[in-house]
């Protein structure tokens, strides 16, 4: 027999679908005084991009040569080392020109018409110091501008709205106006070519014979009261109603962290170049320096007066180096690693009972957690990029790093949905959700009851979370150590399963006060049946996880049928 047949015949009165539906029955009372982060299904931002090919090899096709009057120029490709440390550096030798003459490599590209576009590179002289010209030309029209080069490596980008017959060029050329009637020969190295869809430059991107283009799922923001519709990030399936208790970040200038608030140990931070999470250009790369055996991060303190659970969370995205770490700032040394490869959690070690997490949110972000417990004295964020699983200290290079974006501290022992700050702390209000009056008791029967619920916990929790509340029974339905039940004052419904962190759980318990019991099924197990106390019947509300305790909640469904059923519907409901 399927389980299907034995689905029960009797239609609830309450159906609440919220992961189908992604919206509030009219019914329900909702609040929440502040913004908060969530994810939909569908919005995307434009993350990294590059038009050109070979990108790092202007010597090869589809990069070519021009030049009038004068000699075209010599191109070698892997002749000098790069930015990056590899020998992958072109160098262009342009010879002297004077009016009316060019001399430059160039690349064909297409984009639509009436885009804001910003093409760029990177470029060294070969020796001493030299002139070139970033170019690009749109239907015969050039539009240059003045790279003065030294024996540094420096980046330089060209804006420019977008036409038909494009090209990128770089070189010599007295065409434009903007460019002097004669210029002198220069000798270069040229790398990174990079051409965007966008109005300013973001973090270099290397190509060979494919284009890159890519999209990051935005973390965005609901306005106050509105309820959140969460979804994962990366399947973009619905995860149903997000309650989250109220929560404080504890930090300033969670997003801009090339702030004076945040102190740069052995590193510097490359700002607003790449997109972060929120689809904006406003993540940072920390860059290591060259200072040997040493930890490069960046760090701020928070001072505390408890010794109480502290969660820090970062999100971050492999660079150059492809794993980050999380110390607690002061007072104890609890610090996690992460691969942001893999993106699996490394080494957790030190004092505080450290334990951690790593999340994917799409497009090669983590969100990093860490939860600790401070010494009450201090506490703070610290993170930055490891040479390797459990190694901070190395001799960095001065160019790798890792990209960051997101800090947040709270004083919690799991992490919420992201609050970013600016100059000062800020509070993200709990989400409260109830039906009370007709609106609860146009459906609630009293005597006779089967509550069904499908909920999602993104993290466990040592004390007791309410799953449904209300005014006889504070916590209705409610997780008791990982385990779902329902409690009269005196007796638990039971069941012997437990769920962990991100487990779906369908949950569904009967009760009759006429038999003065009651039933329970868990995922499609059964439970014993216990005594129920009938003075527990006499409800005038529910509060859909009660927002002073609900810590972090998924709620997927909600049924409520105005009789008990048998452990057999009840098998059947949590099993499907």
């Amino acid at each position: 027999m399927t389980i299907s047949a034995n689905y029960p015949t009797i239609r609830p009165s309450l159906s609440l679908d919220f992961a189908n539906t992604e919206q509030l029955d009219p019914r329900i009372t909702f609040s929440r005084p502040t913004t908060a982060a969530y994810y939909d299904a569908n919005t995307t931002a434009l993350a990294e991009q590059n038009l050109l090919l070979q990108s790092q090899a202007l010597a090869t096709t589809p990069w070519g040569t021009a030049a009038n009057g004068v000699s075209a120029p010599t191109v070698t490709n892997n002749a000098g080392t790069a930015p990056d440390g590899t020998t992958t550096a072109t160098q262009i030798n342009c010879s002297a020109i004077t009016s009316g003459q060019f001399c430059y490599s160039y690349q064909a590209f297409s984009t639509p018409s009436g885009l804001n576009c910003t093409e760029s590179i990177w470029l060294q002289s070969v020796s001493g110091t030299c002139t070139a010209y970033l170019e690009v030309e749109i239907s015969g029209v050039r539009t240059s501008v003045a790279c003065n080069l030294t024996t540094t490596w420096q980046r330089f980008s060209l804006p420019f709205t977008s036409g038909s017959a494009q090209y990128f060029i770089i070189g010599l050329d007295t065409r434009p106006t903007s460019s002097p009637s004669s210029q002198a020969a220069a000798n270069f190295y040229a790398w990174g070519a990079q051409l965007e869809q966008r109005s300013s430059v973001t973090a270099y991107n290397a190509t060979t014979t494919t284009a890159i283009t890519n999209y990051i799922p935005v973390l965005l923001t609901a306005p106050t009261n509105q309820a959140r519709f969460d979804h994962d990030p990366v399947a973009r399936t619905s995860l149903g109603l997000l309650i989250e208790q109220q929560s404080t970040n504890l930090v300033t200038y969670s997003g801009a962290l090339d702030n004076a608030a945040w102190g740069q140990v052995n590193c510097t931070v490359n700002a607003n170049t790449k997109i972060a999470p929120d689809g904006t250009l406003t993540a940072t790369k920390i860059v290591e320096n060259t200072t040997a055996s040493v930890a490069h991060y960046l760090q701020e303190g928070v001072t505390v007066t408890t010794a109480t659970s502290y969660t820090t969370t970062v999100y971050m995205k492999a660079g150059e180096r492809t794993w980050g770490y999380i110390l607690e700032n002061s007072g104890v040394s609890a610090q996690a690693y992460f691969n942001l490869s893999t993106g699996v959690v490394g080494t957790v070690s030190g004092t505080g009972s450290p334990s951690a997490t790593i999340t994917s949110v799409g497009n090669g972000w983590y969100r990093c957690s860490m939860t600790f417990t401070s010494s009450g004295t201090s506490a703070g964020v610290r993170f930055g990029p490891a040479s390797a699983d459990n190694t901070k200290t190395y001799t960095g290079d001065g160019y790798s790093g890792v990209f960051t974006w997101g800090a947040q501290l709270e004083a919690l022992a799991f992490p919420t949905s992201y609050i970013p700050t600016q100059a000062s702390q800020v509070i993200r209000s709990a989400d409260s959700a109830s039906m009370t009056g007709t609106n609860f008791s146009s459906w609630y029967a009293g005597s006779e009851n089967t509550w069904y619920v499908n909920f999602q916990y993104p993290s466990l929790f040592s004390a007791n979370r309410s799953v449904i509340g209300s005014n006889i029974n504070t916590n209705m339905m409610y997780n008791y150590n990982n385990t779902v039940v329902t409690y009269d004052g005196t007796n638990y419904s039971t069941n012997a399963t437990t769920f962990t962190a991100n487990q779906n759980c369908k949950f569904a318990v009967a009760q009759s006060s006429i038999a003065s019991t009651q039933i329970s099924s868990f995922n499609g197990t059964s439970g014993s049946t216990v005594a129920y106390n009938k003075a527990y019947f006499s409800n005038t509300y529910i509060t859909i996880a009660s927002p002073n305790n609900s810590g972090v909640s998924y709620i997927k469904k909600i049924s409520y049928y105005p009789t008990a059923l048998t452990s057999t519907n009840l098998i059947a409901l949590t099993g499907s």
